[in-house]
């Protein structure tokens, strides 16, 4: 004989048995207008997976400091 689990209860069942495995596959990262400096750069590189920057100029912006800095990241 099987036995059935409840629609609700089995919801739970998954949530908890996912949570845990979707909280693994997580990156931290960082977006900036402004490029903190090739010396910041060693120092974030240990709390961040990837930066997120801007290839032309950021919105409302006359320049963009990340340029020509894609080969150091």
């Amino acid at each position: 004989m099987t036995r059935r689990v409840p629609g609700a209860l089995a919801a739970l069942i998954l949530l908890v048995v996912a949570v845990p495995c979707a909280a693994q596959r997580s990156y931290a990262g960082f977006d900036r207008n402004d490029y903190p400096g090739d010396g910041s750069l060693a120092a974030l590189r240990k709390s961040f997976f990837y930066a997120g920057y801007w290839l032309n100029d950021p919105p409302g912006a006359q320049t963009n400091s990340w340029v020509g800095k894609r080969e150091l990241l």
